[in-house]
């Protein structure tokens, strides 16, 4: 059974990216038609749903794509 992951507010690309830069990645923002997406590092894209929430990173598997899809889990409580 897949797993559920919920947090207990919502995750805000913005607060992500500021995040990212802390990590010392480059991250650029933009909001698209029906989604917004953050560009880490050029080669990393976290979206984000905007009508369900749901967010996805897409990315070559990378050090880079494991730092920032670890940072986008720990919002996250599994179950």
């Amino acid at each position: 059974q897949p797993s559920l992951m919920l947090s207990a507010r919502e995750v805000l690309l913005t607060d992500l990216r500021s995040e990212v830069i802390a990590l010392g990645m480059k991250a650029e923002y933009s909001a698209l038609s029906g989604y917004s997406q953050l560009i880490i590092n050029g080669k990393i894209f976290v979206r984000k749903d905007t009508a369900s929430g749901k967010l996805g990173v897409e990315g070559p598997l990378c050090e880079d794509f494991f730092r920032v899809r670890s940072l986008v889990s720990s919002q996250f409580v599994t179950l």
